[in-house]
Formats: C-alpha cells, sequence, structure tokens
C-alpha cells in the first residue's frame, strides 16, 4: 500500500516532489509488506514527511524501479555545536537545476530536491562518511551536501554547514552537475564551518 501528499501540482494526482511511503514505513516496493484486507479495515500509524519524495509521475513511469545510485563520501571537519543542536547527520540532496538565489541571505528557495540521502546517525567530526542513494534515474544532477548542525523543522536549517559539488558556494556559476548511473562514487568531499546557510529550508 502507497500513501502519499499532494505536495506539487500537475497534470496527475501524484507529481514530482509530492511526499510518499509504503505501508510499514518502506521507501520501495522490494522492501514493503504487503496488506491483507478481509472486509472493512482501519490502519494506524501511517505517518511520512520529506524523506521520500517521487522523482516523475507514478502513472506513466517505473519509479522505484530505477538503475543509478551514488555513494557520496563526505567529511564534516567544523565545529560541533553547543546549543540547539541539530542531528549532526551529514545529508546529501539531488537537484536538477538550481536558481540564481543565495542559500545565505534569504532568497528565493531552490528547487526542491529530487532524491535524497543522509547517514544513519550522527557523524563524529573528521571522519568519513557514505551516504548512498539507490534507485536514481540515470541522468546529471547537482549536488548539496549539508551538516545539520542546528535543529528546526527543516533539515537544513539556518547555521547548517553545506558545500556544492564541486567545492563552490553561492553564486552557482561553476557548479557542475555530476552525471550518475549505476554504481556511482563521489569522493573527496570534505567542508567545514566557513559557508553556513542564514535561513531554515533555502535548499529544501
Amino acid at each position: 500500500m502507497l500513501v502519499f501528499y499532494d505536495y506539487a501540482t500537475g497534470s496527475f494526482d501524484d507529481s514530482p516532489t509530492d511526499r510518499y511511503i509504503f505501508y510499514d514505513g518502506a521507501h520501495y516496493p522490494g522492501n514493503a509488506t504487503m496488506v491483507s484486507l478481509t472486509g472493512d479495515q482501519t490502519l494506524n500509524g501511517v505517518a511520512f514527511g520529506n524523506d521520500y519524495t517521487f522523482q516523475t509521475n507514478v502513472l506513466n513511469n517505473a519509479l522505484f524501479m530505477q538503475t543509478g545510485s551514488l555513494t557520496v563520501h563526505a567529511t564534516y571537519t567544523g565545529a560541533e555545536p553547543v546549543s540547539s543542536i541539530g542531528s549532526k547527520k551529514i545529508y546529501v540532496y539531488l537537484y536538477d537545476s538550481l536558481n540564481d538565489s543565495t542559500p545565505t541571505s534569504g532568497g528565493t528557495r531552490d528547487p526542491l530536491p529530487i532524491y535524497t540521502g543522509l547517514t544513519d546517525s550522527a557523524v563524529s567530526v573528521g571522519n568519513p562518511s557514505d551516504i548512498t542513494i539507490d534507485n536514481i534515474l540515470p541522468g546529471d544532477y547537482y549536488i548539496v551536501v549539508f551538516y545539520d548542525y542546528r535543529s528546526g523543522s527543516n533539515p537544513d536549517n539556518q547555521t547548517d554547514p553545506y558545500i556544492i559539488y564541486n567545492n563552490i558556494e553561492f553564486p552557482y556559476e561553476g557548479a557542475s552537475p555530476l552525471t550518475i548511473s549505476t554504481g556511482t562514487e563521489l569522493s573527496g568531499i570534505s567542508f567545514d564551518y566557513s559557508k553556513t546557510l542564514s535561513s531554515g529550508g533555502a535548499f529544501n
């Protein structure tokens, strides 16, 4: 059973960036639990947020059977938070485009990320971490990596340190999309506290 929230407008009820979850919290059909229906039933506890988003229209595309994957090898080397502490996880956001607004001045938001990934737990400063995102539609994507320094309603919040592949910040001139196919690896992503967001949700 698939449940989704109609977040974005489109020609269909299910559109790119709509939030979704399978019953039992699964991300893909392969690890979802089937539900046996016998008469009237009530299913409780189906709660979900921004973690999983459609990258295309489900009715016309094989959403969950894409062949691309990306593993980002990232290291955060900056300071640890001492107040309003976030999860201290590293997040990876994939975009098909970036606009010319600045994440450090509260400008117009960028497009929503098409794919997201994060570490399973908080990371230790200076220790490399691997973040893998599976079932990506092969193609070119801009990549934003950030450290969840400060708590808030979004994973990306004010004062969260970030880096944009290939080691740039605003303005986005010079940002290069990465071509993602099967088993793509991105190494050498290291960042500190020198580049931080000025507003929550600048990348989300």
